[in-house]
């Protein structure tokens, strides 16, 4: 009876195994690029809808029965806004939300004139765009609170999104 070894590389020890032959640090760099390539779309997702979770809805504004306004709406002037700029203003402002399931965050192009809407996102009269932000109740049509953000820029989405007197939901 023979009894034959093979020997590989000059060692015999079975314990050799291929990933003890790895140096360690490769391992450490393999495990972080593997956590990487997992997080990043996680990370995305949470990024894309902000610390809000709010989701954007878009209507016509006559879907939509906004009833009078309070007579006192804040006005603010900005050099430019943002869609980040409306979503942290919303988020300043849940309690308004939490206090009745029925209380929707809104925006939409425009000013408000002795009480009523006048649509349009950009006036021409004044060279600046009008962006009115708010809640409102969906059964009642109140507008609870809100204000008028008067801005010499927007970025392009909320160009986009209120068009053609479009109202957004943020939900």
């Amino acid at each position: 009876m023979y009894l034959i070894t093979v020997i590989s590389n000059g060692d015999s020890n079975p314990n050799n195994t291929f990933w003890n032959q790895i140096d360690p640090s490769w391992l450490i760099f393999l495990g972080i690029a593997l956590g990487v390539i997992i997080a990043i779309p996680i990370i995305l997702s949470l990024l894309k809808n902000s610390r809000t979770g709010i989701s954007i809805n878009k209507t016509h504004a006559t879907e939509i029965a906004l009833k009078d306004f309070p007579s006192k709406g804040n006005v603010e002037n900005v050099v430019n806004l943002s869609t980040r700029d409306v979503l942290e203003w919303f988020y300043l402002k849940k309690e308004i939300r939490a206090l009745n399931k029925n209380n929707i965050a809104f925006t939409v192009g425009g000013h408000v004139e002795s009480g009523s809407l006048k649509y349009g996102i950009y006036n021409y009269a004044e060279g600046k765009y009008n962006l009115i932000q708010g809640f409102y109740n969906k059964l009642t049509g109140e507008v609870l609170e809100y204000r008028i953000v008067k801005s010499e820029q927007i970025d392009d989405d909320l160009k986009k999104n209120h068009q053609n007197d479009a109202v957004n939901t943020y939900q």
